[in-house]
């Protein structure tokens, strides 16, 4: 039995430099395989804004998750200087990690949109 989840907005995260950045955390069951699709909105002052989407397979055997797949399906800026600003799917734990990394010096709010089936 298959578990589905339309995109689903979570809580806006500030950066304020270029450290990677936990955005939302989505804990999985013991084991399965999900497909994911996440994407990224980020504004900085002066209504500047950028968007990166990824899709993963994520693989969970008796607790131990890898990413089997991640690709990159598009990042698209407002501002040529808001594309070095990204986002990015990991595992920890039994956790599926969606990350934003900002830009040095810069303000950069970020809205995650995730959607996902878990089989």
């Amino acid at each position: 039995m298959a578990y589905d989840s339309l995109y689903n907005q979570y809580p806006s995260v500030a950066t304020t430099d270029a450290t990677p950045t936990t955005l939302a955390t989505l804990p999985l069951p013991i084991s399965g395989t999900t497909a994911i699709v996440e994407a990224c909105y980020g504004m900085r002052s002066g209504n500047n804004c950028a968007q990166t989407k990824k899709r993963a397979i994520i693989r969970n055997v008796s607790g131990t998750l890898t990413v089997a797949s991640l690709s990159t399906l598009d990042a698209l800026a407002g501002d040529a200087g808001l594309l070095t600003a990204s986002g990015t799917i990991i595992v920890s734990g039994t956790n599926i990690i969606i990350q934003g990394t900002g830009i040095a010096a810069t303000n950069i709010t970020w809205s995650p949109c995730i959607a996902f089936r878990i089989f």
